[in-house]
């Protein structure tokens, strides 16, 4: 949590006022009453064996895909099409169950805010021991146990630096003394976890980056930012490009995902718009006119073997591609909605293949990390943890569930609302956060309820919701006079316009990646070393590989937050 004290406004050149809180909560969901801390685990034997097997796709992996892919289409179907489905009859195709979570509401205790930084290694490391203080643990206590912490990537990558950390200290303080004795606070009983909410924000990031485009491509996302009349400021240019409104782009981009929908749907009925496609819908079943050519979107290697071939069509290669990418993005925005982790778990194996091809090496390595740890590393109640833990739900409605970091950014959120001149600094800001900061969920609530008794306006809520449906049915209109979704050889464009460039096929490059097995040994290497120097951290630092691990260095120079702050900025 990131504010400017006495300023009046919030510029860049009021960087030296900038204050920095931590803010966090606690989560507990709803499980059987034979629930225990978690075991710490020797994940070195299982480390050994590691392999490309553990990492790419499995056939249920597929299988599950190919389900949700229907599921998808029919989804948007229904979505601007539900009364002439109607009419013939057509049920919509339902998501494949994995793990659906129980929809009770999430117990929610909000912890002090915390004047530290966590991009800051160090005051990361206080961070930890004052929730520790706050759960009234004791170092005694949670020795060979694990307990998660989820967070950004930031937060995720200075825990574990702040366990290095807390290892070299107390190495350096007991070959002082020459005391082994001395009590180690190592901060090893916490697991940090990548939120969802934020890899959402990095997973559209890589998409917009891979399909922008540009403005003469017929289904790039650059098109659209000019035929919607959208904002160009949402996504950066230049050296950063990176999202700085993830709601403008999310929204964005699932327009023009569900009018790629509608087109390839009324292209396989045979039709050229989108209002024939509506009559059309109403005498024909959709499914059926994908019986003999599934494979376009199901089967993931059918733009390999197009690209291989020497008839080209790079305007259909790049729409097929842009869906089905769009589809297991719009499966795991889905599914974090609906609470089944089995089908977060299923979308992490292909994340992490996207990223192994792209230019983000953090989100990179920590889905690698992560995926590792649920297909091999861990043992199954690590596993069984991770999917009842992965979302919160505050309402307890079947669709009210979110992810863990998102909440806190909702935490965030109202802790700086709360805010005013005297509440910043000296003893104002010591009550916001220590009295205040722990009762927001409880002031929240009895705000809402408030508001419900007396029957005020809520004047951020629309009366009606707003309707999509002329925009996409532009997006799928348009692709439909351009015959995006027909093969076409030797296509021709308008003059002022440019042949569009192949969209990267980010996973067949993962997935080469990962069978080369560069990155997986990698992997492997850096945990062992790591595994290593915890075993026995009074041995000499330079040999225990964290050498030229500079941890000072790393507070320094790293735009990660940032980045983070711009994307948030038209969330909240």
């Amino acid at each position: 949590m990131n504010f400017y004290a006495r300023v009046r406004d919030q510029r860049l050149d009021n960087r030296a006022e900038m204050q920095n809180y931590t803010v966090g909560y606690i989560g507990l969901n709803p499980h059987s009453t034979d629930q225990h801390m978690l075991l710490r685990e020797n994940p070195s034997p299982k480390l050994e064996i590691l392999g490309a097997e553990h990492l790419l796709p499995t056939k249920h992996n597929l299988f599950a895909y190919e389900q949700n892919v229907w599921a998808g289409i029919s989804g948007v179907l229904h979505t601007y099409c539900d009364s002439h489905l109607r009419r013939l009859g057509v049920d919509p195709c339902v998501y494949f169950t994995i793990y659906q979570l129980p929809a009770e509401p999430t117990k929610i205790f909000t912890l002090p805010a915390y004047d530290k930084n966590e991009a800051v290694i160090d005051e990361m490391a206080e961070v930890l021991r004052l929730v520790m203080e706050a759960l009234g643990y004791t170092r005694e206590q949670v020795v060979n146990r694990k307990m998660f912490f989820h967070g950004d990537y930031l937060t995720v990558r200075n825990i574990r630096f702040a366990h290095f950390r807390g290892l070299a200290n107390s190495a350096r303080i007991a070959i002082a003394r020459l005391d082994e004795s001395i009590p180690r606070d190592h901060l090893d009983h916490f697991e940090p976890i990548a939120g969802m909410f934020h890899l959402q924000m990095a997973v559209l990031n890589l998409l917009f980056r891979f399909h922008m485009g540009n403005k003469s491509d017929p289904s790039s996302l650059a098109k659209w930012f000019v035929k919607l009349k959208r904002d160009s400021n949402i996504f950066g240019t230049g050296k950063r490009q990176t999202i700085r409104d993830f709601r403008a782009c999310n929204q964005l981009f699932n327009h023009v995902l569900d009018g790629h929908v509608l087109a390839i749907v009324a292209t396989k009925l045979g039709v050229t718009s989108c209002a024939e496609l509506c009559k059309a819908l109403e005498v024909w079943n959709w499914r059926k006119a994908f019986d003999t050519t599934e494979g376009q979107l199901t089967d993931l290697n059918y733009i390999n073997n197009l690209r291989t071939s020497d008839e080209r069509d790079l305007v259909y290669e790049n729409a097929t591609l842009f869906l089905q990418h769009g589809l297991i993005y719009r499966d795991f925005s889905h599914v974090i909605r609906y609470g089944d982790s089995g089908r977060i778990k299923n979308c992490l194996t292909f994340f992490m293949l996207w990223f192994q091809s792209s230019p983000f090496p953090n989100y990179a390595r920590e889905l690698l990390h992560l995926v590792a740890s649920l297909n091999h590393i861990w043992s199954r109640d690590m596993r069984i943890h991770w999917c009842q833990n992965i979302l919160v739900n505050l309402s307890g409605s079947k669709k009210g569930f979110m992810a863990v970091d998102l909440l806190g950014e909702f935490v965030v959120r109202e802790i700086k609302s709360w805010q005013s001149g005297t509440m910043i600094t000296g003893a104002g800001g010591e009550y916001l956060r220590t009295v205040m900061a722990p009762q927001v969920i409880l002031c929240s609530r009895i705000r809402d309820a408030i508001s419900r008794e007396i029957g005020t306006t809520n004047h951020f809520k629309h009366s009606s919701s707003v309707s999509a449906w002329f925009d996409v049915r532009t997006i799928a209109n348009t692709l439909l006079h351009d015959r995006v979704f027909s093969f076409t050889l030797e296509r021709s464009f308008p003059p002022t316009s440019t042949s569009p460039s192949a969209v990267c096929d980010i996973y067949l490059e993962g997935v080469e990646k990962i069978w080369a097995g560069r990155v997986i040994d990698q992997y492997v290497e850096k945990r062992q070393q790591g595994l290593d120097y915890a075993s026995d951290p009074a041995k000499e630092l330079d040999g225990c590989g964290v050498q030229g691990l500079e941890l000072d260095g790393l507070d320094e120079g790293e735009d990660d937050r940032d980045v983070m702050e711009e994307m948030m900025e038209g969330f909240l």
